[in-house]
Parts: structure tokens; sequence; C-alpha cells
């Protein structure tokens, strides 16, 4: 099956404003070739406008006037993102709330996953695990390190973002 990242219903404006209504939903990332025959098909030709009357998106709110060029092209962006990254990218979209900056977060690899880490606490433990700090504390002493506290410190100093199952640290 093939994978579409954003699907926009088009909508010929000036016909739905006397009252008739010609729409056909199109998949992006689209050619501009296919752009371009459905707006024709539609009947909106040089003059006549378009709108967006529905949507079908994961990762973002699609307002009815915005551009379907600039949606293709945000398309043929996000397409790219590996289906590995795909659950760092949504979770970025909705804590940045801006596609591309969460597209860029990915590509630049600005980020750290803390795997099986709930809460900033395991962030903290797992952490010092994996420095080797803990290898230096008395193993009795481990048992009495407050981790939630650890970890509160940490999120003071860089910005956390819960997912499932894991921690995501941005840089």
């Amino acid at each position: 099956m093939e994978k579409y990242i954003i699907n926009v219903c088009l909508t010929n404006l000036s016909l739905y404003n006397n009252g008739a209504l010609k729409y056909k939903w199109l998949h992006l990332p689209a050619t501009e070739d296919e752009i371009e025959k459905t707006l024709e098909e539609i009947g909106c030709g040089e003059d006549a406008e378009s709108f967006i009357s529905d949507y079908e998106c994961d990762f973002m709110k699609i307002n009815e006037y915005d551009n379907v060029y600039y949606l293709n092209e945000l398309a043929e962006n996000v397409e790219l993102v590996s289906n590995a990254d795909w659950d760092i990218f949504l979770l970025l979209c909705d804590e940045f709330d801006d596609v591309n900056k969460a597209i860029a977060a990915i590509n630049f690899g600005s980020y750290h996953i803390w795997e099986n880490c709930d809460d900033m606490g395991d962030v903290a433990r797992t952490m010092c695990e994996e420095n080797g700090d803990l290898d230096r504390i008395d193993s009795p002493l481990r048992y009495h390190i407050d981790w939630d506290s650890y970890g509160e410190e940490l999120e003071s100093n860089s910005e956390f973002i819960k997912g499932n199952g894991f921690m995501l640290e941005l840089y």
C-alpha cells in the first residue's frame, strides 16, 4: 500500500459560494502536474480560487486557505523522515507546533533518546549508569540517591519531552 503524508480535499470556492459543491481529494506529495490537473478538474483554472474543505494529516493542522503548493513541499520533506524516526518526529511536531522545526531537529539529530525511561528520575539514573558515575560510588550509597531530585535538576538545565517508554532530550 502506498503511503501518503497529507491528504487534502480541494474545493472550488466560487462554486461553493454559489451553492454548488465541486471537490476532489489530492494525496500529497504530488507532482506539479497532478496538482494542476486536480485544480482543473474542480474548475479552478487561472482565475478561480480553491480552498481546503477537509484534510487527513497526523502531524499538523491544516487551514482551509493554506497554499497547496507549500503543503506539497512540506509533504515532500516529511516523506524523507525515516520510519525509525517517525515517532520522534510526531512527538517533536506536538512539542514545537512547527513541522519545519521538527524536520530540522530530526535532520540535525539535535536530540538524545533515553530508552526505557518514564520520568526524569529514570533519566538521571540511566545517565549516571551510562557515564560510569555509579561505578565511583560505594554500593550501599547508591541506594540512597534521590534520583527524582537529580532528574529535576537535569530538567532545569535541558529540555525533555516524555515519549511512550522513553524520554527525549533536546539540544
